[in-house]
């Protein structure tokens, strides 16, 4: 007995273009906590980037606080706090 020989291509449902857009997180914050708090939350953020890409870990991670506070669940937020822990030394808190 032969072994079963399978057509080729194998039919499967077709795979989606791209990924669907991620939100810039300034239009996010400013949705969810209206234009003054939302405004005031992403000035911290860009705060907290400059002091990251200054390698001011502790001030990035001193002006991300208040934003993690209300807005962790946001990707950029999440990523930029974690990366700051992990720039400090702070492994386990980062890994969390």
């Amino acid at each position: 007995m032969q072994p079963r020989r399978h057509q080729w291509p194998l039919p499967r449902p077709p795979l989606p273009n791209r990924p669907p857009p991620r939100e810039d997180p300034a239009t996010v914050l400013v949705r969810r906590f209206g234009p003054d708090r939302g405004n005031k939350l992403n000035r911290q953020l860009r705060a907290a980037s400059r002091a990251f890409s200054d390698e001011r870990y502790e001030d990035a991670r001193r002006s991300l606080a208040p934003v993690m506070k209300v807005a962790a669940d946001i990707p950029e937020v999440r990523e930029l706090h974690g990366l700051s822990l992990y720039r400090l030394g702070r492994w386990k808190q980062a890994a969390k």
